[in-house]
């Protein structure tokens, strides 16, 4: 069993030995996330646990198309949604572009 604490300090938990199943009660289902830098290190760890507690995902990245690929299939595994968006989050109008995006395709 896996146990999740929230900001409420209430827990959740789910079956699976490696921590990676979605939980049977999502607490995060309905909310949308975007996670910079999502194709490695701790924004992939990120984006894995939300849309493992159930929020839909936009997997950002500026380079490793592949890995970030690799990273929406892993989420969507969950029964979320999720979607790989290139983005240099130093440029404000590739930022714009990929909220915009974002709004498109999961709503407000």
């Amino acid at each position: 069993m896996v146990r999740v604490g929230t900001h409420r300090e209430t827990c959740v938990e789910s079956s699976g030995s490696d921590g990676r199943q979605p939980l049977a009660f999502p607490l995060l289902k309905g909310q949308k996330a975007l996670v910079t830098g999502a194709n490695s290190g701790i924004g992939k760890a990120t984006a894995i646990g939300l849309g493992r507690v159930g929020a839909d995902v936009v997997v950002n990245y500026v380079s490793g198309r592949d890995a970030a690929e690799e990273v929406v299939r892993e989420i969507e595994g969950f029964g979320v949604r999720a979607y790989a968006h290139e983005a240099d989050v130093s440029q404000g109008a590739q930022v714009v572009d990929m909220v915009s995006r974002m709004v498109e395709e999961f709503g407000t």
